[in-house]
Parts: structure tokens; C-alpha cells; sequence
């Protein structure tokens, strides 16, 4: 009896270290990276780590974060996110608070659906974002914010940024595992949004 104890007490006490040193070296990578960044539910203190992806588009800022907001349309310029929203307004949008699905193709092989609610739908900053509601904060919670900028001194043009900032426990674990592969993702959706007005462009001018 005493040696079970014993052997739990080890173990436990195995856990504990090998979780402090998980944190450990997480933290350290994280601190390593000076682009953590706030969103409208998680602050930067509570941020684990972001991954980010932004692209000069030829587009007007009114119109891509028109193009952004027509979430029924993401599966034919976004390779990889589709949206669903369970309830919208007049306009055909959600509003905050309104609960959807966030869904993500990673590979050919997998593909994720993650329950999400919309935390700002802001039309003068041009920015939307949701949170991911499936795990609570404190294990795992990532929230996803996509906002269009103007370009000072370059009329026709805006910058594009999608990121997801991510908080709880398990976001040391994704913070070593797939950190890289999380920011090709947002990469990715930059590049999907850029080419998707490229070729409105040539569109255009084919049709003149």
C-alpha cells in the first residue's frame, strides 16, 4: 500500500515537473516573439502567442472589408475557412454576440468545425472578429480578428491582416507543435483574399 503511494506521489510528481517545464519553454518562445497581439476578448497579458498574415491588396478598403464580411462567399476565394452563422440580420449579417461555426480545412484529410461567436463587427475600423467557444478560456480559446487598413499615399490600395491570438493551457502545446503551420494558414488566407481581387481586376478590364 505504502509503495503505491509512493509510485502515485513519483508519477504525480513527474507531471507536475514535466508541465512546469512545458510552460517553461513555451514562455520562452513566446517572449521570443514580439508580435503577440491584443483582440477584443483576450489581452495581450492573457495572449499565449499569434499567428498572422497580412497582404497589400488593389482594392479599395470599403471593398475588401465588403468582401470579408460576405461570409457566404469565402469557399470560392478561401482555400482553407468557411464560416456559418446560426442567425443574421436584414443585411444578412451576424451581429455580436450571434454564434456560428468557424470552419477550417487543414489538409485533405482533416478538416475542423469550431463553434464560435462574434465579438465586433466594426464598419468605421473595418474590423470583424470571433472567439472560439468549444473549450473554456482558461484550457483553450483562440479568437480570430480580420481588419482592412488604408495605405497612406496609395489610393486604390489597403492592407489586409487576418490573425488568431490564442489563450489557456493548451495553447503552450500549439505554441511548440504548430505555431508555423497556424501562421502559413493566415499566410494562406491573405494570399486566397489577394488573388481573389487580382482576378476581379482582370475581370474588370476584360469586360472594358
Amino acid at each position: 500500500m505504502n509503495s503505491a503511494i509512493t509510485y502515485a506521489g513519483v508519477a504525480l510528481a513527474l507531471i507536475v515537473i514535466s508541465l512546469f517545464l512545458l510552460v517553461r519553454t513555451a514562455k520562452t518562445c513566446a517572449q521570443n516573439e514580439q508580435d503577440i497581439l491584443s483582440t477584443p476578448t483576450i489581452s495581450r497579458d492573457c495572449a499565449v502567442f499569434t499567428s498572422f498574415g497580412s497582404t497589400r491588396i488593389s482594392g479599395s478598403p470599403d471593398d475588401v472589408f465588403a468582401a470579408i464580411l460576405d461570409f457566404e462567399t469565402y469557399p470560392t476565394w478561401s482555400s482553407y475557412v468557411e464560416y456559418e452563422w446560426s442567425e443574421a440580420g436584414a443585411d444578412g449579417l451576424p451581429s455580436v454576440g450571434s454564434s456560428g461555426t468557424f470552419k477550417l480545412t487543414v489538409d485533405d484529410n482533416t478538416r475542423r468545425t469550431i463553434p464560435v461567436k462574434l465579438t465586433m463587427l466594426d464598419r468605421k475600423r473595418r474590423v470583424v472578429s470571433e472567439v472560439s467557444t468549444i473549450y473554456p478560456k482558461w484550457l483553450l480559446a483562440s479568437e480570430r480578428v480580420q481588419e482592412v487598413l488604408p495605405i497612406e499615399g496609395s489610393p486604390g490600395y489597403c492592407e489586409y491582416r487576418t490573425y488568431h491570438t490564442y489563450e489557456g493551457f493548451a495553447s503552450y502545446y500549439l505554441l511548440l507543435a504548430t505555431r508555423e503551420d497556424m501562421s502559413e494558414h493566415e499566410r494562406q488566407c491573405a494570399r486566397d483574399l489577394d488573388a481573389f481581387f487580382q482576378e476581379k481586376a482582370r475581370f474588370g478590364k476584360t469586360r472594358t
